[in-house]
């Protein structure tokens, strides 16, 4: 709200048609996530190495789950993620 106050965000026709998209990867994750939830508590009582390995599992599994979903209901092209990584340089 306050960038767009600012004049420094503005909602485009593309983020509205991908919103969707976006929208349904999100919930592809929050499933994952809800499925592998029960099977990483039990090992947040153990050693902090453990925690380490088992949070980073899960949050690779999260971050791979949207990201696939996201390329395969079209909410993003690998060209266009290429395009934006290039530009930032």
């Amino acid at each position: 709200v306050t960038l767009r106050r600012r004049g420094q965000f503005a909602i485009d026709a593309q983020l509205r048609r991908r919103t969707l998209r976006l929208t349904a990867a999100t919930a592809a994750m929050a499933a994952l996530l809800l499925v592998l939830n029960p099977l990483v508590d039990p090992h947040m009582a153990g050693a902090l190495w453990e925690r380490v390995i088992v949070l980073g599992l899960f949050m690779t599994a999260a971050a791979t789950t949207y990201f696939a979903a996201a390329f395969a209901f079209g909410a993003f092209r690998i060209a266009e993620l290429k395009a934006q990584l290039r530009r930032r340089r």
